[in-house]
């Protein structure tokens, strides 16, 4: 039975076919989902540092950081 689900979708500008971000959605069983922005490949470094910063300290717990890391 899995503990958590994750979704991810594209967010696209009008107009163009590639995105220009991913929206992840992360969902714990019995949780509320938690939304993520992942830039893209091509996106500025800063971004990707803030998405990375994003996702420090969200739980402390070891076993689920390596459950959230497994979907990505």
């Amino acid at each position: 039975m899995a503990t958590a689900k994750a979704v991810f979708k594209g967010l696209h500008r009008p107009g163009e076919e590639k995105p220009c971000a991913i929206i992840l959605i992360y969902t714990k069983l019995r949780g509320a989902p938690e939304y993520y922005c992942i830039p893209t490949l091509d996106a500025p470094e800063i971004l990707w540092d803030r998405f990375r910063m994003g996702l420090v300290g969200q739980t402390d717990n070891q076993q689920d950081q390596l459950n959230f890391l497994a979907l990505l």
